[in-house]
């Protein structure tokens, strides 16, 4: 237990990991500000073919002359009683209703994060030469290997479910301001806190994976790539075309966008098909887990660490 606290106290000391949270917090403040000013509320507007002048249909205001069956840009149309009723969608910030779609996006972009965050945690010591110092004063190297496991997907957890709080507060206080507050019941709040900690777990594990892989290669850069280029496989690799389909189909990251992303039945697209399911990520995660963190812990009680 003293050697799990002192490799998570180890984790939270790093530059790179305060660093990246302050960016985080930046990009939050500024994309939820920039979203709510420039958020606008939603109208029905009515256009006369015959004049071309379109009606506020909730105040009765004239607020533009338009040629005759003219639609203003930016705006949808549909044949109303007499009238083309057109509407203008509500823009400003709602967290009931796009919390849980924020959540997700944000747990993609938090994985990669993680993937840079598990691997440099152990490329970090292989380049200074610690890891060696450490091994003569805990020589189980299995005991050590798991310590560090367990520190990167604790840490790298914590960290996820730390910036998907502050996205929600922010996301609360913008719609309390200019934007709108619905739905905001016990179900809603713990919902989405049972969504953020599945996203917080998985961004721990894809940590874990990261880690793992630059313990047997020894490099930062190998853990990162092994996992940035799955990205790009899984998109240009179909999986359900031979012979390089299995391949795509079970990655290891998308075991983890499976947890991540929730899809709609019926609605998949090619690639989304291949596992789509909440308990296919979990089942495909659980094996490359054990693939990956097990083997990482064989070969490196057998490796020569310098």
């Amino acid at each position: 237990m003293t050697q799990l606290g002192a490799e998570l106290r180890r984790f939270f000391a790093r530059r790179i990991v305060r660093g990246v949270f302050l960016v985080a917090v930046l990009l939050i403040v500024l994309v939820v500000t920039i979203g709510t000013a420039k958020g606008h509320r939603g109208h029905e507007y009515a256009l006369d073919p015959a004049t071309g002048r379109v009606t506020d249909t909730q105040t009765g205001q004239v607020v533009a002359n338009k040629p005759s069956g003219e639609v203003p840009s930016g705006f949808s149309s549909s044949d109303g009683a007499g009238n083309i009723v057109f509407g203008q969608s509500d823009t400003r910030t709602n967290i009931g209703k796009d919390l849980a779609n924020v959540i997700e996006g944000t747990g993609i972009a938090l994985l990669f994060v993680a993937f840079a965050l598990g691997a440099s945690f152990v490329g970090a010591e292989f380049h200074v030469g610690s890891l060696t110092t450490q091994l003569l004063f805990e020589p189980r190297r299995w005991r050590v290997h798991l310590a560090k496991a367990v520190s990167v997907a604790l840490g790298a957890a914590a960290f996820a479910f730390a910036v998907l709080a502050l996205v929600a507060l922010a996301m609360y206080i913008g719609s309390e301001l200019s934007g709108v507050v619905q739905g905001l019941d016990g179900a809603f709040v713990a919902h989405r806190t049972a969504q953020a900690l599945r996203v917080a777990a998985t961004v721990g594990i894809g940590a874990t994976l990261a880690y793992s892989v630059t313990l047997v290669a020894k490099r930062s850069s190998a853990g990162m790539i092994a996992f940035f280029l799955q990205f790009v496989l899984l998109n240009l690799i179909n999986p359900v075309k031979k012979p390089f389909g299995p391949v795509s189909h079970y990655m290891p990251l998308r075991g983890l966008l499976a947890i991540v992303v929730k899809h709609t039945p019926g609605q998949e697209s090619v690639q989304e098909h291949a596992i789509h399911t909440l308990a296919g990520g979990v089942t495909l995660t659980a094996v490359w887990v054990v693939l990956i963190v097990g083997g990482a812990g064989i070969l490196f009680a057998r490796a020569e660490v310098r």
